[in-house]
């Protein structure tokens, strides 16, 4: 596989997708011709999830848990599928991190820092954070 998508017809099915699914929306650049950009966000999908994800557990094991339940995130079992160079190789996904950290904003879960790195996660947001817990901390229904 050259491309997980080759085609314009592909590309819109996609885009319909990651909006429908809650992991992320088309934003518009401007005028013209240009429908926009798709940022990759998958806070809504996280956040809609909360309620069945454990309340305190390593990061790593939470992440695990939270790739189960949305495995477009990040499941290891569609990541070995992925066509070469489209492959992060280490630390938490960038929109996963994103979407945490902005969750962690919105005081629904709570990203506990570690010196230790057993169970830890890394996330690369400009610099990196070791995550040793993750903890929901509010649901909304």
């Amino acid at each position: 596989m050259k491309s997980a998508v080759d085609t314009k017809e592909q590309w819109a099915a996609v885009v319909r997708w990651v909006s429908a699914l809650g992991l992320g929306n088309q934003t518009a650049t401007g005028a013209g011709r240009s429908k926009g950009v798709v940022m990759i966000d998958p806070s809504r999908a996280i956040r809609d999830v909360l309620a069945t994800m454990p309340v305190l557990l390593p990061a790593d094991e939470w992440l695990r848990q939270l790739y189960a339940q949305i495995p477009v995130l990040g499941d290891h079992r569609l990541v070995e599928d992925l066509p070469e160079g489209s492959k992060s190789t280490s630390g938490v996904p960038g929109a996963v991190a994103l979407a945490l950290r902005k969750l962690e904003l919105e005081k629904r879960v709570e990203l506990v820092s570690s010196a230790d790195a057993m169970g830890a996660a890394f996330f690369r947001l400009g610099k990196e954070k070791r995550v040793g817990h993750i903890r929901v901390l509010e649901v909304t229904g």
